[in-house]
Formats: structure tokens, sequence, C-alpha cells
């Protein structure tokens, strides 16, 4: 009979079967946290019970598991260990290539490799006069995420014209390209275009988003959409060549208590804006851009930036107009 006991109470030959020793971590890791034992410590080895001299099948040949889930110590605290999920089989990640993904505008955020095909869609927000040879027209596109551009060609290209601003526009099966690091959309043979004729929803809530001071126009981002009101107190317009014809450009500054900011317009005129001269101006849903550098808002034609002469905050614009000026 084999059992525990002094080895000087028996004359019995030592049992050479080894008791099973289980680890429990947990306790351990309790142990670790309150001593200053070397990383190298290892596990308190738990005796739970001594097999007989007569089992037939073998003791094991190392500890065994026990007590609470498997834990390591990250930062001084048992952190339990996280199973990662099976890596996709061979046929999933095929599968998942030949899907044609549906993305944003904001194209610096969408995890697609040039070359990706991609459903689109979008609100058209700026359209660009139609070129020749070959037949061609770049629209930008927008939504709640951003702005992106796309080139149409041929058939598409006569599609969209200004009067199409804040509708909805479908484009199946782009493909992403990349020019300097920079993605943006092209269209292939397989490429569609669709026109849906519906206003987008987040066009119509530019229009409640409150004015900005002008101060702050100058430090938000590129291609954002804007209210803003002021008074005119500045407006003029010069003639520019444009693809080899003679365009006119209106120039308007606004000026409100915090600062002042140009603001450019292709499709309009000067008599558009002569009863607004010197007087309180709201100009609302205009895109930000640039030009070498500096900041001024952008007029969108059609169904784009509206204007009005009443509205909240007009009054305090007249009075701050007729101020003495603060040297």
């Amino acid at each position: 009979m084999c059992g525990l006991s002094d080895s000087s109470a028996s004359d019995s030959p030592p049992c050479s079967v080894r008791p099973v020793i289980k680890y429990d971590l947990a306790a351990d890791a309790q142990q670790a946290l309150s001593s200053t034992a070397s990383p190298t410590h290892v596990a308190n080895p738990v005796i739970v019970g001594v097999p007989s001299a007569d089992m037939s099948s073998p003791a094991p040949s190392h500890g065994e598991l026990v007590g609470s889930p498997l834990k390591h110590v990250v930062d001084g605290s048992a952190q339990p260990v996280v199973a990662h999920p099976p890596s996709p089989s061979q046929r999933e990640a095929f599968l998942a290539s030949l899907q044609v993904m549906k993305v944003t505008t904001n194209l610096s955020i969408v995890n697609a490799q040039p070359g990706a095909r991609l459903n689109f869609d979008g609100t058209i927000v700026v359209v660009y006069p139609c070129e020749t040879n070959p037949v061609r027209r770049h629209v930008l596109l927008a939504d709640e995420h951003g702005v992106c551009g796309i080139t149409l060609w041929n058939q598409n290209a006569s599609k969209v014209n200004g009067s199409l601003v804040g509708t909805i526009a479908q484009l199946t099966k782009v493909m992403i390209a990349s020019h300097l690091g920079k993605k943006s959309l092209t269209m292939n043979k397989e490429s569609g275009l669709v026109i849906t004729n519906k206003i987008a929803p987040f066009w119509t809530q530019l229009l409640d988003n409150p004015v900005v001071p002008i101060i702050d126009v100058h430090s938000m981002s590129l291609n954002k959409f804007v209210s803003v009101g002021g008074i005119l107190g500045f407006m003029h317009s010069e003639m520019k060549i444009v693809r080899n014809e003679e365009k006119e450009l209106v120039i308007l500054r606004i000026v409100d208590r915090t600062g002042s900011i140009e603001v450019q317009s292709w499709v309009s005129k000067l008599t558009d804006f002569e009863q607004f001269r010197d007087r309180p101006i709201q100009m609302q849903r205009m895109r930000i851009t640039e030009y070498s550098g500096v900041k001024y808002l952008e007029i969108i034609d059609g169904n784009g930036t509206q204007v009005h002469g009443e509205f909240e905050g007009a009054l305090d614009l007249a009075n701050f107009w007729a101020e003495p000026a603060r040297v």
C-alpha cells in the first residue's frame, strides 16, 4: 500500500507513482502581486491527491491547471486571456473579394486599395462646365462625411447640370485611383450613373445649422458647408479666361464683428447683390475652399446657396456697421 507517511515509520520501499500536481494560477497571480519575486517566479504546486499503487493508468507527467480561468498579469493586475476569433477560410476570403463595397465621400477613411470596385451614393454639390474632345464633365459629390470629385465621360456627362445640385447621384462599379498618395474615384466601361432626383436629407439639414462667426471659418476644414451673416461691405467683378473662354467672377466681401471673408461666384451677377450693398446679408450653405493658401467661401449654384436680407441678428449687424471704428 502506497501512501504519505514518515519515512522512519515504515520499511516498505518508496512508492514509484508520482503525486498528481495541480497549479492554481489565480492564487499564484495574487502572490506575484504581493511579493517582489522575479518575473520568472514559478506557480506554487498544490498537492491535491496521491494515486494508489494499483492504478492501471499512468500518472500525468506534468501539472494540470485548475482554478479560475487562465490569467496573465498586466500593469500589476490579473487580466483574462482573450481568445481571438479564427481567421476566415480561403473560400470566405475569396468570396469577400468579389463583393462590391459601398463607401462614403471621405475617401481618406476608405479601407480599399487602388483598383477596388465601389458602389457610391453622393449629393451633387458642384457641377463644372462640360468639356469636349473627349466629352467630359467634373462634378463634386458630398455627404455627411466629406466631399470628393469624379469625372463623368461621354453620355454620363450630359446627365448632370447645375439644376441638379442637392440631388442624390448613384454610381456603381466605380474604381479607386491614387495620385501622390491621395485617393480619388474614376469611372470605367462597366461603371453606371443614376440621377435619383431626390433631395438628400443632409443637404436640407444644412439650412438648419447656426450661422458661423467669420473668424471661425478661417480655421475650419476645406469643403465644409457653412452659413455666415454680415454686412456686404464691398463687391466687384473680374473677367477671367477659363478654358479659352472669358467668364465673369463675382467677388463679395462680407464683414461681421469678428472679421471679414471673401465670397466668390462664377454663376452670379453683381446685380444679384446690389440690394444688399452696405446692408446685412445672410448666406446659407456655402462651401469653404481656398486659393494660394487663402480661404474663401464659394456660392453654390442651383439648389445650393440661399441669400436673405432679413434674419435674426440683422439689426445688431446694422448697428455694428454704424458704430465708430475702434482705433
